[in-house]
């Protein structure tokens, strides 16, 4: 057996290296998928933690300013 017969499979060369294919990009978009998303969420996370820690400066400086008001 040669090469060229090994790379045509036997007459399946189509439906054998287009499985192959699909497979290995299957296999690595479920690796790089939960990585991706992982980050988007941590991002997510900090955003939302910096507004509510503006916020609550916010809160305290609008309490301490009413406060000094009255």
């Amino acid at each position: 057996m040669n090469w060229a017969e090994f790379f045509a499979m036997g007459g399946y060369a189509f439906e054998v290296w287009l499985s192959w294919g699909l497979t290995l990009i299957t296999v690595i978009a479920f690796i790089i998928w939960p990585k991706l998303r992982m980050r988007q969420t941590l991002k997510q996370v900090a955003r939302q933690a910096q507004r509510q820690a503006r916020h609550n400066a916010e809160s305290t400086t609008d309490r301490d300013n009413a406060n000094i008001v009255s």
